[in-house]
């Protein structure tokens, strides 16, 4: 028995089971956590399963059962190795105050001795949750020079198109107008934008002045922006998922 194959023994008895024993010294113990608020309330992290280990009076034999059976041969014999091996991880956990499991993390002893696990952060023992990754509920704000480019091209794209001059007609070109006949051309009028392009403007306008405006609080004053983002009771709830 090494602390390796002793990690590889828990690891599997906890994906069907939410404690595994160590007789005389403790347990460990899996829940689920449930899904939980982060950075101010704008990511959701998934469920995942927690492994602590902890004293307790209860015991079960999952782990004498299990290793019984891979060692073979006689069982008491193995049942006593894997008792000694408890025993000597006991002795280290007193004098060294840790004692490492490879794949699970570092069970230590405090002061008093009383023993806990500070468990790996990539520890899996959680088969249901494969795939979940944290969900960010922040929309990307685009920078006022990108937001300008796009009201310049939405500009150029609603502006209305000049009309084509149709050509003379050779006939007519040829033919002179006496001097005294002919009369001053009109001046030109000023061509007015249509309505539906001074509205679509003006709402891009506005969208921009808007959306700058938010983006710009949110990086100098995120309480306030908070604030108008959310109620009373949801930011109080916020807040209190982000202590």
């Amino acid at each position: 028995m090494d602390a390796a194959l002793l990690s590889n023994i828990i690891k599997d008895l906890l994906l069907d089971n939410d404690s595994v024993s160590l007789k005389g010294l403790g347990r460990f113990v899996a829940r689920v956590e449930p899904s939980t608020f982060a950075d101010r309330g704008f990511t959701v992290n998934p469920p995942y399963r927690k492994l602590s280990f902890e004293k307790v009076t209860g015991e079960d034999n999952l782990l004498e059962e299990r290793f019984v059976a891979l060692a073979g041969g006689d069982a008491e014999e193995a049942s006593r190795a894997l008792r000694d091996f408890i025993a000597d991880i006991r002795a280290e956990l007193e004098e060294k105050k840790v004692f490492i499991l490879p794949g699970i993390g570092r069970l230590r002893a405090t002061a008093g001795n009383n023993f806990f696990l500070v468990a790996d952060e990539d520890l899996d023992i959680y088969p249901e949750g494969f795939g979940l990754v944290p969900l960010s509920m922040r929309t990307r704000v685009e920078t006022p020079e990108e937001v300008s480019a796009a009201v310049a091209s939405l500009g150029e794209i609603l502006a209305p198109e000049h009309e084509a001059v149709p050509a003379e007609e050779p006939a007519a070109a040829e033919e002179k107008v006496p001097e005294a006949e002919a009369e001053p051309a009109p001046a030109p009028k000023p061509r007015k934008a249509r309505p539906g392009v001074r509205l679509l403007i003006a709402a891009a306008v506005i969208a921009v002045a808007f959306f700058g405006g938010l983006y710009a609080l949110g990086r100098l004053a995120p309480d306030l922006a908070d604030s108008l983002l959310y109620s009373a009771d949801d930011l109080q709830y916020v807040k209190m998922l982000s202590e």
